[in-house]
């Protein structure tokens, strides 16, 4: 008899554990526990709904630092099927969806939410686009202007865009005192630049993990220059010309002249569109 009562039991915790659909409730549970704001997620999907009213729906327990408590799902006011909760399952798991994005960055989900419809968010999105565009033509100009077709043949290198995104977020926030969530920034322009081809998937950890190095660095050299009386970029000149060189702090690589000439030209593009008293 024990016997049976023991195979009953280690029979019904093994399907749990290993059932797709426990495995899916599991997780649902945890991504809510890991941020309440995914609650706001599920309820902006079409026929489904969470909240603390008991019904008869899908219970997920929720551990708060104060109390224990449980949150109900339905879709269209009824308790989700098993095909409904793979639905579920998928729409906050899936590569692009905000509640992955967000977690990847190691941000609340609320940062992302509404970005889609956000007017303001798609400006700056915008903004930064068409000026790291800018900057490349500016450069490129300068270049063949100067002879210097080895330095131009750089900027057709997905690593240019991607530097000069970075560079944006720094300048911007150090040098005009404006705060932008790089990471989120980032992100999106690795996703579009995956999107147009310009980077395979494979490739998107690389070019993030790139971002962020470029972005620190560029933050750093900003402010020591800043820091200095005359403000001489030829370390951080020489590394944008150099993209497939780890950043240097060295600051003879590159003529100071030269250095700031370039550096100018730069700026006098990021301030067209983030200066507030030139701005495009």
């Amino acid at each position: 008899m024990w016997i049976i009562i023991v195979l009953f039991v280690v029979v019904s915790v093994v399907y749990f554990w290993g059932n797709p659909t426990a495995i899916r409730i599991r997780k649902i549970q945890s991504l809510i526990n890991k941020d309440r704001t995914v609650c706001d997620v599920i309820n902006r999907l079409e026929g489904w709904n969470i909240d603390n009213v008991k019904t008869e729906a899908l219970r997920i327990i929720v551990n708060s630092p104060i109390t224990v408590y449980a949150l109900y799902i339905t879709y269209k006011g009824k308790n989700p099927t098993k095909d409904e909760i793979k639905f579920l399952y998928a729409e906050l798991t899936k590569e692009d969806s905000v509640v992955t994005k967000a977690h990847k960055m190691n941000v609340p989900v609320e940062q992302l939410m509404g970005n889609d419809n956000d007017e303001e968010y798609w400006s700056i999105m915008k903004k930064t686009m068409d000026c790291s565009i800018d900057i490349i033509a500016a450069e490129n100009a300068y270049y063949q202007k100067e002879a210097r077709k080895d330095l131009a043949i750089t900027l057709s290198k997905p690593t240019a865009i991607i530097d000069r995104w970075a560079l944006i977020c720094a300048v911007v926030t150090v040098m005009f005192g404006k705060a932008i969530h790089k990471r989120i920034h980032a992100l999106q322009l690795i996703d579009t630049m995956i999107k147009f081809g310009k980077i395979t998937p494979k490739e998107k950890e690389h070019a993030v993990c790139r971002f962020d190095e470029r972005y620190k660095y560029f933050v750093d050299e900003i402010d020591i220059e800043m820091r200095c009386s005359s403000f001489l970029p030829m370390a951080l000149i020489y590394t944008l010309r150099h993209p497939d060189e780890v950043p240097t702090r060295d600051s003879c690589k590159v003529g100071a002249i030269e250095a700031i000439i370039h550096w100018n030209i730069i700026l006098e593009v990021i301030a067209q569109y983030f200066n507030d008293n030139d701005r495009k």
